[in-house]
């Protein structure tokens, strides 16, 4: 008799468990962001930043959620301190130093809830494979010259950024400028637009040319097999997102 032969091991894709259906994810996203602005407790708006923090790092964004923070964040934040807890002294409708910790909890207030919005949108678009987007931009409707436009501007960032880069170069490599610091790099924007603009968009064009030849929003549109959602995490998404909307206007409306 022949011997049985061994059962293959099922293939099983780890990743699968922490893919959301693409609507839920940004249904859930836009819940946690409108109830981040509707939330005024600071207490609950500074754990939610936290816990957006930690989900942050957890999906292998962290780095860019954190370069945000200190670029856009921090700058932000001392300005708003500085103008409603010092100059204003009170928050909106107070007379003018009737209230300086209320206008220094309204400006954290409002910090917290950008950087609240900041990560929620971060997490639901930029925490997506690059190889996945496609795909789950045409699940949630974006088909057509739109998908292929969306999918372009994912890319035009990181150029722009290189761009930028290699025109400083040669403009230090030249001896035009030594000032490297902060506002030496302010001075140079008005002279970076123009290099920085017309390269940025014949690369554009030429991008689009190219992906016309190959036929790309065709291929775009085609769904993948190899692809799958996973329930247990479409719902991990989900609850949390509507029991904090939830409790977000039950506060707003009855308070």
């Amino acid at each position: 008799m022949e011997s049985a032969s061994e059962p293959q091991p099922v293939s099983f894709d780890q990743k699968e468990m922490l893919r959301p259906y693409p609507i839920i994810r940004m249904l859930s996203g836009a819940l946690g962001i409108l109830a981040g602005f509707w939330t005024s407790d600071i207490r609950i708006l500074f754990t939610a930043a936290l816990a957006v923090s930690a989900l942050v790092v957890v999906a292998g964004i962290g780095r860019r959620y954190a370069a945000l923070c200190l670029k856009v964040f921090l700058p932000l934040s001392l300005g708003l301190l500085l103008v409603w807890g010092g100059i204003m002294g009170a928050p909106p409708g107070t007379p003018i130093g009737a209230d300086r910790i209320g206008g220094l909890t309204f400006a954290m207030l409002v910090v917290l809830r950008l950087l609240v919005a900041s990560g929620i949108s971060q997490l639901c678009i930029l925490a997506i494979p690059s190889h996945e987007l496609p795909q789950v931009l045409s699940v949630c409707g974006i088909k057509g010259d739109l998908l292929a436009s969306v999918v372009a501007a994912f890319a035009l960032v990181p150029e722009l950024e290189l761009r930028t880069q290699q025109v400083l170069t040669a403009r230090y490599a030249r001896g035009l400028s030594k000032n490297r610091s902060f506002f030496g790099l302010m001075a140079h924007i008005p002279l970076l637009l123009r290099p920085v603009l017309t390269w940025t968009l014949r690369s554009s064009i030429h991008r689009s040319e190219l992906w016309s030849q190959r036929r790309l929003i065709e291929r775009l549109e085609a769904r993948s097999s190899d692809l799958r959602w996973s329930r247990l995490a479409s719902i991990v998404w989900l609850i949390p997102a509507c029991a904090w909307f939830a409790y977000a206007a039950l506060a707003r409306f009855q308070g």
